[in-house]
């Protein structure tokens, strides 16, 4: 008997044992799928396990929503349906009265029919060719229930989706502003390799001393860049041909966290110095008119 007591307890310290390696193994998978999470590869994957996961609570909600309503419905159904000896007593609705009718729980599971919509019309066909007011039970509840309930159902689910996927996005960003911080460092080296003069400003000249290659690769990663050329223009935003210190880090910065690509910023770029000059046209226009019309006045008064 002491060796089948110590037996016992030996395997329930092993099983102990077991219960706890697999937790410990179970960890260390969640670590690896939130690792793996990172590789462009399994970001989709991702998007739609951790969708399925967060709009849990909303699936919770909507069942409940739903068997409140197929509930009440049933109450309904058994008074106006189960409860009718002339339904019962009919051959054409007997069966289905019987099959589909005969209890509160019965009624309920067939109300579930209206759901998902599937093969509702041999049921309420028969009873309503037999008790025409039925109409307004089923037609009610195929409204509310088949059509207004998923309807918002869905709209809850697509809405939750949204906000997880914004969410997502500021976490990215949020990680991405993080790796742009870390190479600071670099980016002050690579600008410090470009200012020849120590003027502690860059010039076109200067910025070209350096290939695209010599830039941090996580910015190069993130933005497609062209020329060296093409990034002074983007980041020479007051037109002065000089990027200082803080416009060339600060300028990287915002570029890399910009949805737009490089183009497209230097495309509104040039239209927003156009707008300028248009403006700027427009008023020498403007004062030259004015000008014109002052000459003549001084002409006619002459």
């Amino acid at each position: 008997r002491s060796k089948t007591l110590t037996l016992a307890g030996g395997s329930g310290v092993l099983a102990y044992w077991c219960k706890q390696l697999l937790l410990i193994r179970i960890c260390r998978l969640m670590r690896l799928v939130r690792a793996l999470r990172m590789l462009r590869i399994f970001k989709q994957m991702w998007s739609l396990a951790y969708g399925l996961l967060s709009s849990l609570s909303t699936m919770l909600s909507a069942l409940g929503l739903v068997l409140l309503s197929t509930f009440l419905y049933a109450c309904v159904g058994v008074d106006v349906i189960t409860k009718d000896p002339d339904l019962a007593g009919n051959d054409d609705t007997a069966g289905i009265v019987a099959t589909n009718f005969s209890t509160l729980l019965q009624t309920m599971l067939t109300l579930v029919q209206f759901v998902t919509m599937d093969s509702i019309a041999a049921l309420y066909m028969p009873l309503i060719a037999r008790k025409p007011l039925l109409a307004l039970y089923f037609l009610s509840a195929v409204l509310i229930i088949s059509i207004s309930l998923m309807n918002l159902i869905t709209a809850a689910l697509v809405e939750g989706a949204l906000a997880n996927a914004a969410s997502e996005k500021v976490g990215e960003d949020l990680e991405t502003k993080q790796k742009l911080r870390s190479i600071m460092p670099t980016m002050l080296q690579v600008f410090q390799q470009m200012d020849n003069d120590g003027s502690g400003e860059l010039t076109l000249a200067e910025m070209q001393s350096v290939v695209v290659a010599d830039l941090p690769k996580e910015f190069v990663d993130k933005v497609s860049i062209e020329s060296m050329q093409d990034l002074f223009e983007v980041l020479d935003t007051d037109g002065t041909g000089r990027l200082s210190q803080d416009e060339f880090i600060e300028g990287l910065m915002n570029i890399a966290l910009m949805e737009v690509s490089l183009p497209t910023i230097q495309i509104l770029k040039h239209v927003r110095t156009t707008e300028d000059k248009v403006r700027s046209l427009e008023t020498e226009l403007t004062n030259i008119q004015t000008d014109v019309q002052g000459m003549k006045g001084v002409l006619v008064s002459e």
